[in-house]
């Protein structure tokens, strides 16, 4: 059974349309569009960031500037980041090895060098 397809977003709508202002705006009124959950990807899985890029080759860099800036202050604004800082609510930087599990050791799975 094939699953249902999920309806473009109004962002990806009007990228597809090259209506630049109008996706400034939706960046800045609706922020989440930009985002990269299934629901905000387009039939190929491009977010309004690849999607932009990707299927405006031709534009020029001054339509396209405004554009990416908008989108990415609006993954800014949306900050999918945030849970990943070190530190608590107060500012305080905490013991980084408590919050870093992803720490890279030099020399480790690299080709000609043994691992500690």
């Amino acid at each position: 059974m094939a699953s249902a397809k999920t309806p473009p977003t109004e962002l990806m709508n009007l990228i597809e349309k090259r209506k630049w202002p109008d996706v400034i705006h939706r960046c800045q009124t609706d922020p989440q569009e930009v985002g990269s959950a299934r629901g905000f990807r387009n039939d190929r899985g491009y977010t309004a960031l690849h999607a932009l890029v990707a299927y405006n080759q031709t534009a020029s860099g001054e339509e396209l500037v405004p554009v990416i800036k908008a989108i990415l202050r609006a993954a800014d604004e949306i900050n999918y980041g945030a849970e990943f800082r070190l530190g608590g609510n107060d500012g305080e930087v905490k013991d980084e090895t408590k919050f870093n599990t992803n720490e890279i050791v030099e020399g480790e799975d690299s080709p000609g060098k043994e691992a500690r």
